[in-house]
């Protein structure tokens, strides 16, 4: 899994630090200076938790790790106490942004079965989780996935863990945590391998569908045990029983009805029937008499009020007229200049032929009386108008009231009808619809037993097929088993680490020996064999084992890129491998341990990204060709700043 660290972004509530990475990282100095938080936060990003020093606990906030993984940008933000990680990613130059949650829960990408931190690392990566058996004594154990964190085991050596625990492969180590470590060393070492892989998925996938049929099938006969059933000719016969009695409760209902009809009078409730429908309709008619009545009103009103205005218009003008008359001009009425001399018997003020003097036209007098009979005429047929209305009104009202006794009538006849009907029908139709809905359900299980039998015959024929798989699968687990090539090489490679790094008391002739399922390693002395063996767990030194631990997990990395394994993450993280270990005494260890680390990315580890983290500094040769950082951290420094450079907390 091709991994690779860019620089890890942490927000301090006063500060953001941004700590780079390279090709091989060094980070060095005073215990204090947040060396092993560096480490500890790029694990965090990962998924991981861990308790805070002093100093985060008082400022952190949050922290983003960029890298890239398989080629595409990602970053991962993590604030503090979150239980999911903000992924910021891009895919073929296509952006995205995702919270994912750190432990499993729903699918977070459809249809790619993504869904927590470690699936969405390996769909980055462009590869399948690998799948490993819960139980590794039950040979019908499920499957699940073997998730980055195993992994990281092999790539991030806890300080505090360096000198304790080998890799959790110890018998002292957690079962669970023992289990799929070895499962870690099966994939890399080649034991699971592609058939291995595709028999046990092609297993499980035929255990669980014999396990569905089976409970589908326990299902449905607990369906029919409840409902004392047990095949499908119990079915037939309850079902045409049950359309006997059905029948004969149709022919009681219809005597039931026939009295009813004759107990109530059917006829007196249809006469009043018809009698208020009668009336409705009369009532209508009588509205629509009305509305049409006041729409007449209101245009006959409207147009004696013309009338009346245009008689008090007339007066007025010829009130006008006989004022206007004795009026005598010398100067123009709508100018007011004055006006030219008239020759006699011309208009002094517009110059026409002076007209007759003397009172308005007689025509006067003829509009008035004809405008007061058109008054007395309209008047006349508005109050007849008025007085139809009151009447058509009465007799709505009388409508209304003589409907509202029939229907009062109505209702009690009806009622009447109802109380005989429920007191004589309404049980025995409700225990008729009873049997009709027992008879549908019962049609639907009718089935029922012929399904059950079909579905054990099904889970019953998958037996010799999984019989047959399972064999076939124990066969080709023990064939991957047998070929320890692989195994073998990891035995080369990790005396190599060992001898190359100056590991004390360990000679070229002597050999390891790493077995199946612990794979523990033992380096046995040349001279003796096995009467004298050097493992994790007999190294008197702490020193030692912080040597031996990170040697496998070089040895690990090594066999990995070798056998262009692509499971393991190209990333190691060492924190302290001279914890126990004095550079001054011990000169020629913490000289040759490191050299090893730089020639190893050079040549074998070449593109695997090494961070190492200690207490000294050793630079790597002139000639080395790899991208190096280095960092020297002290607490309360300005020019060696630790990792929050403004705290002053012990």
């Amino acid at each position: 899994m091709k991994i690779y660290l860019n620089k890890l972004v942490l927000k301090l509530k006063h500060s953001e630090e941004v700590i780079d990475f390279s090709d091989t990282s060094y980070f060095y100095g005073k215990m204090g200076a947040g060396k092993t938080s560096i480490a500890r936060l790029i694990d965090y990003c990962f998924g991981g938790y861990f308790e805070y020093s002093p100093a985060l606990q008082q400022e952190f906030v949050s922290v983003a790790l960029v890298l890239s993984v398989n080629g595409n940008n990602l970053t991962l933000l993590r604030p503090r106490d979150a239980f999911s990680v903000i992924a910021s990613y891009s895919i073929n130059e296509e952006s995205f942004k995702l919270v994912v949650p750190i432990d499993a829960g729903e699918e977070i990408i459809p249809n790619t079965g993504v869904e927590n931190l470690s699936d969405f690392i390996f769909y980055l990566s462009g590869m399948t989780p690998p799948k490993v058996r819960k139980s590794k004594t039950r040979e019908d154990s499920d499957l699940q996935r073997l998730s980055i964190r195993n992994l990281l085991w092999y790539c991030y050596l806890d300080q505090d863990e360096i000198d304790s625990d080998f890799f959790h492969l110890g018998s002292d180590a957690n079962t669970w945590k023992r289990l799929a470590s070895r499962d870690v060393l099966r994939f890399i070492i080649g034991f699971h391998q592609e058939k291995v892989s595709e028999l046990e998925a092609l297993l499980a996938s035929l255990r669980d569908r014999k396990r569905s049929l089976n409970a589908a099938a326990n299902t449905l006969r607990d369906v029919l045990n409840e409902s004392s059933i047990n095949s499908y000719e119990d079915i037939h016969d309850e079902i045409e029983s049950l359309k006997l009695k059905e029948t004969e409760l149709v022919d009681v209902i219809k005597g039931l009805k026939s009295n009813i009809k004759s107990a109530v009078s059917k006829h007196a409730v249809d006469d009043l029937k018809n009698d208020a429908r009668a009336i409705f309709y009369e009532i209508d008619n009588l509205e629509l008499a009305i509305r049409d009545l006041k729409e007449l009103i209101v245009r006959d009103s409207r147009h004696l009020n013309e009338i009346q205005m245009l008689k008090l218009k007339v007066k007025r003008d010829s009130s006008a007229r006989l004022a206007l008359l004795s009026v005598s001009y010398s100067s123009c009425p709508s100018c007011f200049r004055s006006l030219p001399e008239r020759s006699s018997g011309e208009c002094v003020v517009c110059g026409q032929e002076e007209c007759s003097e003397g009172v308005p036209d007689d025509n006067i007098e003829i509009l008035e009386k004809d405008a007061d009979s058109r008054i007395k005429e309209l008047s006349a047929v508005v109050k007849d108008h008025e007085e139809q209305v009151s009447k058509l009104v009465r007799k709505r009202n009388e409508f209304i009231r003589r409907k509202s006794d029939i229907d009062e009538r109505l209702t009690e006849l009806l009622r009447e009808y109802d109380s005989v009907y429920l007191s004589t029908v309404l049980e025995t139709e409700k225990e008729l619809i009873s049997i009709k809905e027992k008879i549908d359900g019962l049609r639907k299980l009718q089935e029922l037993p012929i399904k059950v039998n079909r579905l054990e015959s099904e889970a019953s024929a998958l037996t010799p097929e999984i019989k047959d798989l399972n064999g076939e699968l124990n066969k080709v687990r023990e064939q991957a088993e047998k070929d320890t090539k692989n195994l073998d090489k990891l035995e080369s490679i990790f005396l190599d680490m060992l001898l190359r790094s100056n590991f004390p008391g360990i000679k070229k002739d002597d050999s390891v020996s790493i077995k199946s399922p612990d794979f523990l390693p033992d380096v046995l002395d040349s001279r003796i064999g096995d009467l004298a063996v050097t493992s994790f767990a007999n190294l008197s030194s702490g020193g030692k084992k912080t040597i031996y631990k990170s040697c496998f997990a070089l040895a690990v990395h090594c066999l990995a890129t070798s056998t262009k394994n692509t499971v393991l993450p190209t990333l190691l993280i060492i924190d302290s491998p001279m914890k126990n270990i004095s550079e001054r005494e011990n000169r020629e260890v913490f000289e040759g341990f490191i050299n090893l680390i730089y020639e190893l990315a050079e040549e074998e580890l070449d593109g695997t990204q090494i961070i190492v983290i200690d207490k000294e500094y050793f630079p790597p040769p002139e000639e080395y060709v790899k991208s190096h950082i280095s960092r020297h951290m002290q607490p309360d420094s300005k020019e060696f700043p630790p990792l929050i450079p403004y705290y002053k907390g012990h």
